[in-house]
């Protein structure tokens, strides 16, 4: 897959028409640049990949299994913190960049209503992911 800004463009309205709306249930990190979630939409269940690999960065929803490492990593346990519970309500891009922007409303300890994002910014070498608060104050990043 091409990593120019018409194509992210394509794949994040692919991405928000399927995933507007979906449930957080589960995130995993099986490798140290990639992170999944299964998420739970209209009565499927679906597994959005998301990976800064620098040889193929990329964002998709996949059917394949990968084996989790015994212990989470920080990232990881950062965003079941955060995240867990949550639900997406937008993919977009980010400011005509090569940069992905989920939109994540979730809930705080107090049951308080929050925002969070996560980059994606798919740069080949430079990709990383990157996950903010509403503020877009960075809580964490892979790179």
């Amino acid at each position: 897959m091409g990593s120019d800004l018409v194509a992210l463009s394509a794949l994040a309205a692919e991405l928000n028409y399927t995933l507007t709306g979906a449930r957080v249930d589960k995130i995993v990190q099986p490798d140290p640049d990639e992170v999944r979630f299964f998420v739970r939409n209209n009565g499927k269940n679906l597994c959005l990949c998301v990976s800064c690999n620098s040889g193929a960065p990329r964002m998709h929803l996949t059917a394949s299994k990968k084996p989790n490492p015994l212990n989470a990593p920080s990232l990881c346990m950062l965003l079941r913190k955060h995240l867990q519970i949550s639900s997406i309500d937008d993919v977009s891009v980010f400011n005509n960049d090569r940069i992905l922007r989920i939109k994540f409303n979730a809930r705080t300890e107090m049951k308080d209503n929050a925002t969070y994002y996560l980059f994606v910014e798919i740069m080949n070498r430079y990709s990383n992911i990157v996950f903010t608060d509403e503020n877009l104050v960075i809580l964490d990043a892979v790179k």
